[in-house]
């Protein structure tokens, strides 16, 4: 982990490149975490040792929102145009060219290939 004042970067698995990411840890008053798309065990210490009482999403993809439902009690945040996009698993097939290139059945499957609490 390296750290640049009050930010802490968390790396994800394989090189923190899809489905991972980085993640930013923010030791501040609100203990904020941008993107949860690092390692999990990493996130979950970094919880255990802090509190993360806010978690920042720069967008909806995956690789940064993967481990929002670790933490239950956190504050999630994500811009509106962002928000109404990943209501639904559907909604995000949509943005991302899913439906337009696989039709319903190729969205199943996708949606068979994500991961699950």
């Amino acid at each position: 982990m390296q750290q640049i004042g009050p930010i802490m970067i968390l790396e994800g698995p394989n090189h923190s490149k899809v489905p991972f990411s980085r993640s930013l840890f923010l030791d501040c008053p609100e203990k904020v975490l941008i993107d949860s798309g690092a390692d999990a065990n990493i996130l979950l210490e970094m919880n255990r040792e802090y509190g993360i009482n806010l978690i920042i999403n720069t967008h909806y993809h995956p690789d940064h929102t993967r481990h929002n439902y670790l933490f239950k009690d956190a504050k999630k945040w994500i811009n509106p145009i962002e928000f109404e996009t990943a209501r639904t698993v559907e909604g995000v097939a949509r943005a991302n060219g899913v439906y337009q290139e696989r039709g319903p059945l190729g969205v199943k499957q996708w949606k068979q290939s994500l991961p699950q609490e």
